[in-house]
C-alpha cells in the first residue's frame, strides 16, 4: 500500500472485475481496481506502479507462482490494455486560456453523431484556431474511440524529408505502440478497417498524400477523420472515396471573446485594466478576432503593463509586423504555386483592397492572370469577395503582404511597391534652392517599369515627356489640370480613374487601344463628352455610365461581338445565360434555349453574334424571336389570325395585381433583308406606344418565325379599357399574322422587375420619345434615312401614328429619342470634342460613313459619361 500513497492521482478509469479460483475449490472473488497515474512518469514506471499496486491490492506480493502468478500476469495484461488504449495516446495540447471553442464546437458537434459524414474539414486563415478546435474535439471525444491518431502535418505532408517520419507517427498512434515501430501496408489497412479511430490531419495543404496514410481500402464505419487546412475549396479532395464531407469555416472570435482572450494574456483577467480601454480597442481592431495574434500581442504587452509600453508597441505595429504573427500568416503566401499569383497578392494587398473585383481583374488580367489568380487567393483564405463584389482582406493578411514589401529593402526607393503616403511623398519631393519642398515628375520618369500609379490631390511640377510607358493603371483623384498634359497617357493604360478632377475637356492625345475603364465621376467642370468609338473591341462585354449629365452625340460599337449591354439603351443576352428569375413568367423559354435564330436590325450589334435564342431588354420591354414552335404557354387569352387583336380589360382576379401584357405574332420574311415594322398598343384611356425592337430574329427566307414580348404596363391599364394591339409592317418583304395577347398578373406582394435597372421603363419618363401627337415612338433607329434612299414611302409615319404628322419629326432620331432642334448632323463639331478610340490600329477616324458602320446620333439632353467600357 506504500506504493499507492506515493502516487499522485492522474486519472481513474472505471473498475475491473477479476474472477479467479481459490485453493479450496471453485470460488468467485470480485474486487474493484482503481488505476492511478503520474502525468510525467515514463511508460515503464507507470506500468510498474500499476502492477505492484494491483498485486498488493489483490492479496498477492508477486513472489507466488503457478496459478497465482498467472492471475497477476492476467491483471498486468488488463492494466497494459487499459493504459495502451486509454492513456498511452498522445495527449492534445490546448491553450492555457481557451476562449470561444465551446461555441464553435456546438456548431459542429452533430457531425460526430452523423454516420453518413465521415470527414470534417476545418478551413480558415492562419492563426484562426483550426488546430485548437480539432484538439478540443479530440479532448472531448477520445473516450468514444479505440485509437486517437494525430498527424501534425505543418504545411504539407508531401515533402520528402517529412513524410516517412509522419507515417511512422501515424502507425504509432494507430497501434498504440512505441514511437519508431514500423508496420507494412497490409497491417495498417487491416487496423484501419478494424479499429474505431479518430484521425486528425493538421494543416494539410495538398490532398493527394492523404492516401499514403489512409490507403485505398475501407476504414472502420465508425471512424472519423478531421482535416484542418488553409484552403476553402476541399469538396473534391476525397472524390475517389464515397465519403461524405462536412466543411466548417473557422469563425474568428467576436469582439467579446477577443477582448477576453487579450485581457487574459495581457492582464491575467477577463477584462482589461482601467485606463486601457482605448488601447485594447486598438489591438482588437488590428487583430480582427485572430486568436494567435491576440495571444502573441497580449503576451508581449504583459511584459510591461505601462501605458507608455502599450503605445510604443502599437506604434511599432504600424511600421512592422510581429515576426511570430508574420511567420504563421506567410505560410499561406509561400504555398502559392506561381510567382505571378504571389505578385498579384502583393498588388491587391497594397492597392486594391475594397475595389471592385471585375475592375481589378481588368487592370491586372494581362500581366498577372488575375481571374485565376484571385480564385487561388480565395482558395487559400488570403482574399474574399463581398456580396457587392468588393475584394476584401483581413487586416492581418494585408499587413503581412505589406510587411513582405518592407522586408525587400530598408530603402524605400529600392522596394517593388510604395504604398505609404509619407514614403511616396518623400520619393517624389525635390528641394528648390530656396529650400521650399515641391513634388516633381522627375522620379516618375525614372521608374521605367512603373505599372500602377495612385495619387490624390497631388500637383506634380515638370513635364510628362518620357513618362513610364508600361503604366497599366492611372488613378489620380482630384487631378488639378483642366486638360490632359501631353505624355501623361500611354498606350498600355487599361484603367483611368480621374474622379473629382478639375478637367474641363477630356481629350486623350493618343489612341488608347488597351483602355477598358474610364472613370470621371464628380468632375464638375467637365463640359462635354461628345464622341465614343469602341469599334472592334472583341472582348468588350458591357458599357456602363456613371451619370446622365454629359453630352454625347456619336456612339459607335461595331465589331464588338461580345457586347451584351449598353447601360441605358439595351441588354441582349442568350436565353441560356439567363436564370429563371430574370425571365420570371417566361421561364419556360429555357426549354428552347439552344434553338437558333439569326438576328437582324442593328448591324453593329448583330454582326458575329451567336444564333442561340436571345432575350432583348429595351425600354423595359422583354422580347425574343423563336422558330415556329408549338407550346401550351403560347395559347393566348385574346387572339386573331390577322396582325391585330382588340379586347377589354376584365376585372382583376382576387389577390392578384395586373403587371403587364404579353404580345406575340407570327411573321414571314420573303427576302434576306431587314424589314421595317412596329408593334402598336393603343387604348381609349391615353396609352399609345409604338415600338420597333433594336434587333429581332430572321427565321430564314420564306420560313415562319414568332416574336414574343412582355410589356410592363399593368399600372396603365384599367378595368374596362379597350386595348388595341396591332403589327404595322412598312416593308413589302414581310408578312405578319396570328396576333395574340394575354394579361399577366402577379400576387399582390410580388414585384415584377425587369433586369435592367438603368433603362427607361414604360411608365417612366419617355418625353424624349414622344411625338407631337402625344404618342410614344419607342425606336432607336433613324428610319428617316431609310425613307430618303427609297426604303420607306413618304407619309409612312402618318400611317403608323394614325393621324397626319410630318415625317421629318423623326429625322435624325437616335438612341435617346428626339434630336435636339439645334443639332445639325452635317455640321462639324468643334467645341471640346472627345474622341476615345478602342479599335484596331487600322481604323482611321477620318474614314467616311460608308466605310464603317454608321454612328448612332445621340441628343445633347440625355447622353452619358462612360465609366466602364
Amino acid at each position: 500500500m506504500e506504493t499507492r500513497t506515493e502516487i499522485e492521482p492522474f486519472a481513474v478509469f472505471g473498475w475491473v472485475q477479476f474472477v479467479f479460483s481459490s485453493r479450496d475449490g471453485n470460488h468467485d472473488f470480485s474486487f474493484q481496481l482503481n488505476l492511478f497515474f503520474l502525468g510525467e512518469m515514463e511508460t515503464q514506471t507507470k506500468i510498474k506502479h500499476i502492477s505492484v499496486f494491483g498485486s498488493v491490492f489483490s492479496g498477492r506480493d508477486g513472489n507466488q507462482n503457478g496459478k497465482k502468478r498467472s492471475e497477476v500476469a492476467f491483471l498486468e495484461k488488463i492494466v497494459d490494455d487499459i493504459y495502451n488504449n486509454k492513456v498511452a495516446r498522445k495527449l492534445v495540447d490546448l491553450p492555457r486560456h481557451l476562449t470561444g471553442m465551446n461555441a464553435r464546437y456546438e456548431e459542429i458537434s452533430s457531425w460526430l453523431e452523423q454516420s453518413d459524414k465521415k470527414v470534417l474539414v476545418i478551413f480558415g486563415m492562419g492563426g484562426s484556431g483550426k488546430t485548437t478546435l480539432a484538439n478540443y474535439i479530440v479532448s472531448l471525444n477520445s473516450q468514444h474511440f479505440e485509437s486517437i491518431v494525430i498527424v501534425r502535418v505543418m504545411g504539407g505532408i508531401g515533402k520528402q524529408d517529412n513524410q516517412h517520419e509522419l507515417l511512422r507517427k501515424f502507425v504509432s498512434d494507430l497501434f498504440g505502440a512505441e514511437k519508431g515501430v514500423w508496420m507494412h501496408r497490409g497491417m495498417i489497412d487491416r487496423a484501419l478497417k478494424k479499429k474505431k479511430a479518430l484521425i486528425v490531419f493538421d494543416d494539410v495543404d495538398e490532398p493527394n498524400e492523404l492516401e499514403r496514410f489512409l490507403g485505398t481500402g475501407d476504414i472502420n464505419k465508425q471512424s472519423k477523420i478531421i482535416i484542418t487546412t488553409r484552403k476553402n475549396k476541399t469538396h473534391g479532395w476525397l472524390q475517389t472515396r464515397s465519403w461524405s464531407c462536412e466543411e466548417y469555416n473557422m469563425q474568428l472570435l467576436n469582439n467579446d471573446e477577443a477582448l477576453e482572450l487579450l485581457s487574459l494574456h495581457a492582464f491575467g483577467f477577463k477584462i482589461p485594466k482601467e485606463g486601457y480601454e482605448e488601447h485594447t480597442k486598438e489591438v482588437l481592431q488590428y487583430c480582427e478576432g485572430n486568436p494567435w495574434a491576440l495571444e502573441v500581442l497580449g503576451s508581449s504587452l504583459s511584459e510591461d503593463n505601462s501605458i507608455r509600453h502599450w503605445e510604443s508597441t502599437l506604434d511599432a505595429l504600424k511600421k512592422d509586423m510581429d515576426d511570430r504573427i508574420h511567420g504563421v500568416l506567410i505560410t499561406s503566401y509561400n504555398s502559392l504555386p506561381r510567382s505571378l499569383t504571389k505578385e498579384l497578392f502583393l498588388h491587391i494587398a497594397c492597392f486594391f483592397v475594397g475595389e471592385d473585383k471585375d475592375y481589378v481583374e481588368q487592370i491586372l488580367e494581362n500581366d498577372y492572370c488575375a481571374p485565376s489568380g484571385i480564385k487561388a487567393l480565395i482558395n487559400r483564405c488570403l482574399l474574399s469577395v463581398s456580396p457587392n463584389n468588393k475584394l476584401m482582406m483581413y487586416r492581418l493578411v494585408q499587413e503581412m503582404g505589406k510587411n513582405i514589401i518592407r522586408k525587400e529593402s530598408k530603402r524605400v526607393k529600392e522596394r517593388s511597391r510604395v504604398f505609404d503616403s509619407h514614403d511616396s511623398y518623400n520619393l517624389l519631393r525635390k528641394r528648390k534652392p530656396s529650400e521650399d519642398i515641391y513634388l516633381t515628375t522627375d522620379s516618375l520618369r525614372r521608374m521605367d517599369i512603373l505599372k500602377l500609379l495612385k495619387l490624390k490631390d497631388v500637383h506634380l511640377h515638370g513635364n510628362y515627356k518620357n513618362f513610364p510607358d508600361d503604366l497599366r493603371w492611372l488613378c489620380w483623384h482630384q487631378f488639378r489640370f483642366p486638360t490632359i498634359p501631353f505624355g501623361l497617357f500611354q498606350g498600355k493604360l487599361v484603367a483611368i480613374d480621374m474622379s473629382h478632377s478639375n478637367l474641363e475637356v477630356f481629350e486623350p492625345p493618343i489612341v488608347l487601344q488597351s483602355l477598358k475603364t474610364l472613370n470621371l465621376q464628380g468632375s464638375k467642370s467637365l463640359l462635354a463628352i461628345r464622341k465614343l468609338y469602341v469599334y472592334d473591341c472583341k472582348s468588350l462585354e458591357k458599357i456602363t455610365f456613371e451619370s446622365h449629365r454629359f453630352t454625347m452625340q456619336e456612339f459607335g460599337y461595331g465589331g464588338c461581338a461580345q457586347l451584351f449591354e449598353v447601360e441605358g439603351f439595351f441588354k441582349l443576352m442568350p436565353i441560356a445565360n439567363l436564370v429563371e428569375t430574370e425571365l420570371r413568367h417566361m421561364a419556360w423559354l429555357k426549354n428552347y434555349q439552344y434553338h437558333e435564330v439569326s438576328l437582324v436590325g442593328d448591324d453593329e450589334l448583330t454582326l458575329f453574334r451567336t444564333k442561340q435564342i436571345q432575350m432583348l431588354y429595351e425600354f423595359g420591354i422583354m422580347s425574343t424571336s423563336l422558330p415556329d414552335i408549338k407550346d401550351p404557354n403560347m395559347i393566348y387569352e385574346y387572339s386573331s389570325e390577322s396582325p391585330s387583336v382588340c379586347f377589354r380589360v376584365p376585372s382583376c382576379p382576387e389577390n392578384k395585381r395586373l403587371i403587364g401584357l404579353n404580345v406575340s405574332f407570327k411573321y414571314t420574311i420573303l427576302e434576306d433583308d431587314d424589314p421595317t415594322w412596329f408593334v402598336k398598343i393603343h387604348t381609349n384611356n391615353g396609352v399609345d406606344y409604338m415600338y420597333n425592337p433594336h434587333v429581332f430574329g430572321h427565321p430564314g427566307e420564306g420560313k415562319v418565325g414568332i416574336w414574343l414580348s412582355f410589356w410592363p404596363i399593368g399600372s396603365k391599364l384599367v378595368t374596362g379599357d379597350e386595348v388595341n394591339v396591332s403589327i404595322v409592317v412598312m416593308s413589302e418583304i414581310m408578312e405578319a399574322k396570328d396576333c395574340g395577347a394575354s394579361l399577366v398578373y402577379a400576387e399582390d406582394d410580388e414585384t415584377m422587375e425587369i433586369n435592367m435597372p438603368w433603362v427607361e421603363t414604360l411608365g417612366g419618363d419617355l418625353s424624349a420619345f414622344q411625338l407631337s401627337t402625344g404618342a410614344n415612338y419607342l425606336c432607336r433607329r433613324d428610319f428617316f434615312k431609310l425613307m430618303e434612299v427609297g426604303g420607306l414611302t413618304r407619309g409612312w409615319l402618318s400611317i403608323l401614328v394614325g393621324s397626319t404628322i410630318d415625317d421629318r419629326e423623326v429625322r435624325g432620331w437616335r438612341k435617346t429619342g428626339r434630336p435636339n432642334t439645334s443639332f445639325n448632323p452635317s455640321r462639324t463639331e468643334s467645341s471640346h470634342p472627345l474622341l476615345i478610340e478602342l479599335s484596331d490600329s487600322s481604323f482611321n477616324p477620318s474614314q467616311t460613313e460608308s466605310s464603317r458602320p454608321s454612328l448612332t446620333k445621340l441628343p445633347d439632353s440625355s447622353s452619358t459619361a462612360p465609366k466602364k467600357f
